[in-house]
Order: structure tokens, then sequence, then C-alpha cells
């Protein structure tokens, strides 16, 4: 079951959040601060924060998130949509940028496309080191999918190595 953290300073929305992800099958992690959501990250397939929280905004969560997982989607939400935020945001490496009041529809479809685009890349990244030590590997958890993307990043060197001489 694929894990989604909810990041939002306010009861409600985390509420809405919690209950959304919920209907869809998903198991919710849900976080009141950047902080609280720091502790929770690697046990999350997925991320939904708000842009404007107290402490560590959510474009503060997206980089300190980025640092431990890059693969990790980050959608953000903000009531104080603009283009310039949404390039930064996307520039930055968020996967999705979506205003409030958001659409029920559209929010699911995001993160939906953002589960699958997860599962893809962890799966690419397992390939990348069953290829690389010449065995199958059997796992599913939050050290094992490090030690994967670190395998496939020293997988692919090798292979750029090789490929120069």
């Amino acid at each position: 079951m694929a894990r989604v953290l909810l990041v939002d300073d306010e009861p409600s929305v985390r509420a809405a959040l919690k209950e959304l992800v919920q209907a869809r099958g998903w198991e919710p992690l849900v976080a009141r601060s950047g902080a609280e959501a720091l502790e929770l990250v690697d046990r999350a397939d997925a991320l939904v924060t708000d842009f404007s929280m107290p402490e560590m905004d959510g474009m503060e969560l997206l980089r300190a998130v980025h640092e431990r997982d890059e693969s990790l989607p980050v959608i953000l939400l903000t009531a104080h949509g603009s283009e310039r935020l949404a390039v930064r945001a996307i520039k930055a490496g968020a996967y999705e940028y979506v205003t409030k009041p958001f659409d029920l529809d559209e929010l699911v479809v995001a993160l939906g496309r953002a589960l699958e685009a997860r599962a893809l890349r962890l799966r690419s990244r397992q390939l990348s080191a069953e290829h690389a030590i010449g065995r199958r590997i059997v796992c599913d958890s939050a050290v094992m999918r490090q030690l994967l993307g670190a395998t496939a990043r020293i997988a692919q060197q090798r292979g750029e190595e090789q490929a120069r001489r």
C-alpha cells in the first residue's frame, strides 16, 4: 500500500487530505509542520505539503526532503498561487504545484501520477542494482531504497567509466 505524507499546519486541511488519501486506498502519514514531516519522510512514497507554514515553509521542506531522497515526489499546495512561485517550485524539484482551494480530482490525479512515477523510479533502481551485482534483490524498506539509490548511482558511474575506455 502506498504511503502519502500530508503536511499542513491547518487541522481542517490535514483532515480533508487524510480522508482523500484513505478513500483512494493509500495510507496517510500526517504531520503538522516541516520538522514533524522530516521524522516521517523515510516511510513515505509521496509527499503533499502546504507552501506557507510557520518555521519551515514548503520550499524549505522540499529541499530538505530532496537532500535525503531526490526521487520522492513532492506536491506543493498553496493559497497564494502565482506563476513565479509555481516556476520556482518546479525548478526546485516539486513534482506538482496545486493551488488552494484545490480540486479533489486534480489532486488525486497528480498524486496517482506521483506514486506511479515513484514506483517506476524504485523499480529502475532495483533493476540497476540487480544488474550491477548479478543477483535478484527482494526489499521494501526505506534503508533498502536508499541503498538501491546509491547502488544505481555507482552502477551508472561504473558504466560511464567503462564506456570512456
